[in-house]
This record gives structure tokens, C-alpha cells and sequence, in this order.
């Protein structure tokens, strides 16, 4: 029976693990979209 419990234990932290993996990537792209903007900004505002 532990056995089991361990295993439910480790299946449900695998899905919380790989969840927050996908929270990861989404911020990791959010970032890099973040920077370009900024830098897309800059020049713009150079060139006025």
C-alpha cells in the first residue's frame, strides 16, 4: 500500500513539475518578447 501512495505521490508531483516547466517557457517568451519591444521602442524613438 505505501507503495502505491509513493508512486500517486510521484505521479501528481510529475504533472506540478511539468506544469511549472510550461510556466517557465511562457515567462522565458514573454521576456524575449519584452526585450525586443523595448529595443524596437528605443529605435523608434531615436528615429523621431
Amino acid at each position: 500500500m505505501a507503495s502505491s501512495i509513493s508512486k500517486k505521490a510521484l505521479k501528481d508531483q510529475g504533472v506540478e513539475i511539468l506544469n511549472h516547466i510550461d510556466e517557465v517557457a511562457a515567462d522565458i517568451k514573454f521576456e524575449q518578447h519584452r526585450v525586443v519591444l523595448i529595443r524596437t521602442y528605443g529605435q523608434f524613438l531615436q528615429a523621431l
